[in-house]
This record gives C-alpha cells, structure tokens and sequence, in this order.
C-alpha cells in the first residue's frame, strides 16, 4: 500500500490499528479541524503524535505505510523496536494487564535453524527465571502466541557498555573495574545457579541511569544438567563471540565452566579501558 497522504487516510488506520483507547482517539480527532489552520499532512500529524508521545515512531512509521496490524503480541502492546540480533528482535512493549513496560524478547518466524533457535530460546527463559539477582536481567514470563515464542523480560533504561565505550571513549580504571566487579557478581550466581554464559561481552552487559550493571542474553547458558548427549550443542560446536572466547571454548564450546565467562570478562576490561578488543597483530620479524 502506498505511503498516507491524508489526514484522514492516517485516522482511519490509526482506528483499525486499536492502538489508542477509543477516548483518546475520539479526543484526537476532535482536535483536528483546530490544527488545520494550515496545510495538514499524514506526515505531519503522525510526526506531532510522536513529539507528544502518544505513539513511537516506530509505530507512526508502520501506521504511515497503512499497516493495521502487529501492534499486539497476546497481552502485550508492542511500543517500539529496541534492537535485532541474529535470533530476531527486541521489542519496548506495555504489559497491558499489569500496566508495566517491560522487554519483549521475539524469536522471527523465519530465523535461521529455528527448532534449535527456540530450543535455545526456551533455555535462556528458564535460566533467567532461575536466577534472581541485581546484576541479572529478571524475566517475567514466556509464551507464544500464534506460533512466535517470545520472552518477557524487565526494561532497563541504559546502554551497552559496548556501546557507551563508543560514544564516549575509554573509561577509567575506577569505573571498569566496578563494571568488572558487578558483572563478576552477577557470574558467580549464574555459576552457584549451575550455568556457564558463554557469550560474555560488552554487548550484554547494560548500564542503567544508576551505573548498575545488567547480565543480558543467557541464551547461549549451558546448565550442568545439559552436559551429555542431550544437549543441543556438541563439542564440535563454537558457540559465543570470538573476541571475547577463551581458548579452550573455541576449542570444545560445551564442556567449559566459569573459567571461560572470567576470560571473556577479561577481554571486557581491555575493550573498556582501550575503547579496543582485539589485541595487536605481532609485528613482522626483522631480517639483519
């Protein structure tokens, strides 16, 4: 369907979309013919929707192309697009029957391996509901819903350490060696929990507005139950981030312990105090 032009065309799918409650829709569009002084657009109104935050832009983007549905996931409405990774994507939702905003973890209908993909997915539920600590993202819940399986997790207002060593350089030594010392914490439960992460990486650790540290993605935690024939994956496997992997997990990614998150952990500090992860190349030797 071709992008709205009219203002009309905009309140329409804005209708069908059930995005808003029937008052405050009925209350938007009374106000209309007040803000028609002018030459009012589709693009204009859904752009003066997002600056009074009544929808995201995400949303007014999905509204502009005519779109009327995939603003719900069962209880939940989806509010915007927080980030996609290889699994599928991350989702700022509003959890409707307890009136909280939380993190909606989806897998795509079309991810790559997506039995093992929600095998996998299913783990990393359990093994967050498992562990209940501060430096450990806390979920709430897992479901699907017209066959996407997706994971209900606390929203934390923050960055990446990753991504804050981006944007704002290197950080001193005080300040990563206590990022280091809380997701150290936050390690040693999921280790007294019985799981290894085996994907340590600035990218999963989260900072809020406090300077707390958050442990994100544990699906790719391997429990001591899951050692054998079980598991989904096999010592021919590598799981993780190269950077940040430790020898012997490159090696055989499923029989690691502790060890191997302190390792990649290691790799953090470096990224964090260098504002670089891999080490430099050794120099080429010098003929005399």
């Amino acid at each position: 369907m071709p992008a709205l032009t009219t203002v009309n065309e905009f309140l329409d799918v804005l209708h069908r979309s059930q995005l808003l409650r029937p008052a405050l829709f009925d209350k938007i569009n009374g106000q209309v013919p007040t803000l028609c002084d002018g030459e009012l657009t589709a693009e204009r109104f859904a752009r003066s929707l997002v600056k009074s935050q009544i929808i995201s832009l995400n949303q007014a983007q999905k509204l502009m192309a005519g779109t009327t549905e995939g603003f719900y996931l069962g209880k939940y409405k989806l509010l915007d697009l927080l980030g996609r990774g290889g699994m599928g994507k991350v989702y700022l939702a509003e959890q409707i029957t307890m009136n909280r905003v939380v993190a909606l973890k989806v897998i795509g209908r079309f991810a790559k391996n997506r039995n093992d993909t929600i095998a996998r997915f299913a783990r990393e539920a359990r093994a967050v509901a498992a562990l209940s600590h501060p430096n450990i993202i806390q979920a709430f819940d897992f479901d699907e819903v017209d066959g996407v399986p997706f994971i209900c997790m606390e929203y934390i207002e923050g960055i990446d350490t990753g991504e804050q060593v981006d944007k704002f350089g290197p950080l001193g030594w005080a300040q990563a060696a206590d990022y280091a010392m809380q997701a150290a914490l936050g390690l040693e439960a999921a280790r007294k929990a019985g799981f290894v992460h085996r994907d340590v990486k600035p990218g999963n650790l989260l900072v809020d507005r406090d300077g707390n540290v958050k442990l994100l993605d544990l699906g790719l935690a391997v429990g001591k139950e899951e050692h054998g024939n079980g598991s989904l994956t096999t010592a021919f496997d590598q799981i993780g981030t190269v950077d940040y992997m430790a020898p012997e997990q490159a090696v055989d990614s499923h029989n690691v312990d502790i060890r191997a998150d302190i390792y990649a952990l290691g790799a953090c500090c470096t990224r964090w105090s260098l504002g670089v992860c891999r080490f430099p190349e050794r120099p080429p030797r010098r003929s005399y």
